[in-house]
């Protein structure tokens, strides 16, 4: 609700006091219930872009479509409430980079993190790590630092040397490929089956 009132903020300050012209704001119908709140609330027209085919979420040309002068922000979110998938964020930034500079209109984008910014960082690792039979779960620590996340490997009797040189080999292996990216590479489908 704050990233919302800051929106709203933002634009209304932009516009001048003296605008009549309702604002709106556009997302994906996968956003969380807090952004159907804000709206009403604050009554700003919810543009949202519905789902289609296989894809569950926003898409950069769906979002760019539904903006105009009015147009508060732009909502993308870290995971899908459908699917667990990870709206294109860059995608849709650079969408509305080229909005901005064919139109003027500066339209900010905001990344809800609800339910997966604070371990989409480490998401790769636990998932490069499960592909090679490893279970390493990512964690964000509670209450006063929900910003920190850590990866968690539980270590039980039978844990062999053998089986720590192993670990620490695909560790090893993986973590100069993942330090290579651009980014988070988040495919689902990418993952494969366990190897050993």
């Amino acid at each position: 609700m704050l990233a919302g009132m800051a929106l709203k903020r933002r634009w209304a300050v932009s516009r001048g006091r003296t605008s009549t012209d309702r604002p709106n704001l556009v997302m994906g119908v996968n956003v969380q219930v807090c952004w159907d709140k804000f709206c009403n609330y604050w009554e700003v027209e919810p543009r949202l872009v519905p789902m289609d085919g296989d894809r569950f979420h926003l898409s950069a040309q769906e979002a760019v479509a539904r903006c105009d002068e009015n147009t508060i922000g732009v909502v993308a979110i870290l995971d899908s409430t459908f699917d667990g998938s990870y709206e294109p964020v860059a995608e849709i930034a650079a969408a509305l980079d080229d909005l901005q500079e064919r139109t003027g209109w500066n339209i900010p984008l905001h990344v809800d993190g609800a339910s997966g910014a604070m371990v989409a960082p480490f998401l790769d690792v636990s998932r490069r790590l499960r592909e090679r039979g490893w279970l390493v779960p990512a964690y964000t620590f509670p209450q006063n630092r929900p910003d920190l996340a850590v990866l968690r490997i539980v270590v039980r009797n039978g844990f062999s040397h053998d089986l720590a040189d192993l670990l620490l080999d695909d560790l090893d292996r993986l973590l100069p490929e993942l330090a290579a990216q651009s980014g988070p590479q988040h495919r689902p489908e990418a993952a494969s089956a366990f190897h050993h």
